[in-house]
């Protein structure tokens, strides 16, 4: 049925990508109650309203996942990064049409198999990010899917963070989840400051463009 639809629908013109988002983000209290939906936002266009459209996810997201797939070279990836981080979930890039299948495969997989959701770092028995003396990044902690690795950045300024209580806190298969962090001594290692600022300056950047919408 849903072929058949497509079949016979005669495209034309630009490409509207505003009320295909709010149609597809727009759910009930009802529907939210019952569980995470996972939108694909697949576009071969080029954005550029932006800021119009980040609002807009930021507005009716609630508890759905956002993941983008750009196709071509029109698509502008910085904004489907952006609203994939923004949506909690993934950007995909598909460059030439051999890649279709396999990329399409491999989101589609991810989608079927989510390990964690509403995940948060915890440190000494409170959420890092609400923490002064931490600076924590990304601040929004994006769904751990099955055969994926888990990546934070943070800095400590005030205690030891060997004598430190590290735990991670999330939702699995609908009921509450955590895992004690077992800290390991290691000698110093180079890059972990490069690391952490490219973080930093990512979540500013983010920071900006919200204040920017949100005036």
């Amino acid at each position: 049925e849903a072929r058949n639809f497509i079949v016979n629908l005669s495209a034309n013109g630009g490409t509207e990508m505003a009320s295909a988002l709010n149609l597809a983000l727009e759910q009930s209290d009802k529907q939210a109650a019952v569980g995470i939906r996972q939108v694909v936002f697949i576009t071969d266009g080029s954005v550029g309203n932006e800021e119009s459209l980040m609002t807009l996810i930021s507005e009716k997201l609630q508890n759905s996942r956002l993941f983008t797939v750009g196709i071509g070279s029109a698509p502008n990836s910085y904004f489907m990064t952006k609203a994939a981080l923004m949506g909690k979930g993934t950007y995909t890039y598909i460059g030439a049409i051999e890649q279709v299948q396999s990329k399409m495969q491999a989101l589609l997989t991810k989608l079927a198999n989510p390990a964690l959701t509403d995940i948060q770092l915890m440190i000494n028995n409170e959420v890092a990010s609400l923490q002064n003396d931490i600076e924590f990044y990304p601040r929004v902690i994006s769904d751990l899917y099955h055969g994926e690795p888990l990546v934070l950045s943070y800095r400590q300024s005030t205690s030891d963070i060997e004598k430190s209580a590290l735990s991670l806190h999330g939702v699995y298969q609908q009921k509450p989840w955590a895992l004690p962090i077992t800290m390991t001594k290691t000698e110093h290692q180079s890059g972990l400051n490069v690391l952490w600022a490219r973080e930093k300056i990512a979540q500013l950047s983010r920071d900006q463009r919200k204040a920017a919408m949100d005036n």
